[in-house]
């Protein structure tokens, strides 16, 4: 008798030998300046901290939360960093950002909001001898 068994694709994870993958979707200012971040993992939630000037598609490694192999060992987990364009939704709801984070946030915020408001109000004044 042969057993024939497929493996289901994880709805949060890829798997590479006994590593695991996560892509996880980081806002452009949590990648520059730095996080921390909850990631899912098989035994429950693992904090990291995203290191400030992360670049997108650099991978992040947790030791030891991966698939267990032979001999009692674990493989790794790799969070995959991935940029988020400003406007898209997030999973992670507001209560697990940090607060440093979301400072961070508000300050870029209200900081883009009045630049782009005193560019709409400027209006340029001709200078003799120059044009527009």
């Amino acid at each position: 008798m042969y057993l024939r068994v497929r493996l289901a694709k994880h709805p949060d994870f890829e798997v590479e030998d006994h590593n695991l993958i996560y892509e996880a979707e980081l806002a452009p200012w949590e990648a520059v300046l730095g996080a921390k971040f909850p990631v899912p993992a098989l035994d429950g939630r693992v904090n990291i901290k995203i290191p400030a000037g992360t670049q997108s598609g650099q991978k992040l490694r947790v030791r030891g939360r991966g698939l267990p192999a032979r001999g009692g060992a674990r493989g790794d987990l790799f969070v995959r960093h991935k940029n988020r364009r400003a406007g898209q939704s997030h999973g992670r709801g507001k209560k697990n950002c940090g607060s440093s984070s979301r400072a961070n946030r508000d300050f870029i915020r209200e900081f883009s909001l009045s630049f782009y408001i005193r560019q709409r109000s400027f209006t340029p004044v001709p200078r003799p001898g120059k044009p527009l």
